[in-house]
C-alpha cells in the first residue's frame, strides 16, 4: 500500500512508524530511503509530537521551526516532507511519513492526501491486529478443547454432533470424529428423554450446571 501511494503521487519515499510499547517508535515499513533513515527517525521527537497532538506536520512550513525542518529533511535527503497521524484505535496512534526530493508537499492538498492515506493505513492495521488476535484466540481455544482430559463436544439442538475432542471419542469407543458424527448424540444417553430436558433447560436459562 505504501509503495502504491508513493508511486501514484510521484513521491521519493515513505515510511510507517508504530509505537513500540516502551514510549518509543519502530519503523514498520520504509520505502525509498537510505538504510540509516529509520534509525535516525525512530527516536525523533516529531513522531511523539504527532502521536500526542494528533496533527499533521509539514516541512518546510510554519509547522516546524527552521532547525527542525532542516534536520528532518537532511536525514531524509528530501526537499519536503509530511508527517501525519496514523490512527490505530483504542487511543493509539502511529505516524505516516511521506517525502519528496522534487515536489513541494507543504500545501493543503498534500496535507489532505497524507491524512487520507494515514486513516486508510490505520484502519487496515487495526483490522489486521484484530484478525491476528482472533486467530490466536481461536488457536488457544482449539488447543484447550483438543487436549482436555474431560470429554467435550458441540451439538446442534436436534442432536447432530458438530465437534468433539479425543476424550469423548475414547469414552464412547470411536476411532475418529467422522465415525462419531455418523450417529446422533441422543442415542448415547442412558435415558434419551434426558436430552430433551437438557435442551429445554438450556433454552429457558441459557446455561446449565450439574445436570443429571
Amino acid at each position: 500500500v505504501l509503495e502504491h501511494c508513493a508511486d501514484s503521487a510521484g513521491l521519493s519515499g515513505g515510511a510507517v512508524f508504530l509505537p513500540d510499547g516502551t514510549a518509543g517508535w519502530r519503523c514498520a515499513a520504509a520505502l525509498g530511503f537510505a538504510a540509516h533513515t529509520e534509525t535516525v527517525l525512530a527516536p525523533n521527537a516529531l513522531l511523539t509530537r504527532i502521536g500526542a497532538g494528533r496533527r499533521t506536520l509539514m516541512a518546510p512550513s510554519a509547522d516546524l521551526d527552521e532547525a527542525e525542518a532542516a534536520a528532518l529533511l537532511g536525514a531524509l535527503g528530501a526537499a519536503s516532507a509530511i508527517l501525519s497521524i496514523l490512527p490505530l484505535g483504542a487511543g493509539r496512534a502511529g505516524a505516516l511519513l511521506l517525502a519528496s526530493d522534487h515536489r513541494n508537499l507543504a500545501g493543503n492538498e498534500w496535507r489532505a492526501f497524507a491524512e487520507t492515506i494515514g486513516a486508510s493505513l490505520g484502519q487496515a492495521l487495526t483490522l489486521h491486529d484484530a484478525a491476528t488476535a482472533l486467530a490466536s484466540s481461536e488457536r488457544r481455544y482449539r488447543e484447550l478443547f483438543e487436549r482436555s482430559p474431560v470429554a467435550k463436544f458441540v451439538t446442534s439442538p436436534d442432536g447432530r454432533l458438530l465437534d468433539a475432542n479425543r476424550s469423548l471419542m475414547e469414552l464412547l469407543g470411536y476411532d475418529d470424529l467422522p465415525s462419531l458424527r455418523a450417529v446422533t448424540l441422543p442415542s448415547h444417553y442412558a435415558i434419551p428423554a434426558d436430552r430433551e430436558r437438557l435442551v429445554d433447560a438450556l433454552a429457558a436459562r441459557g446455561s446449565v450446571r450439574d445436570f443429571e
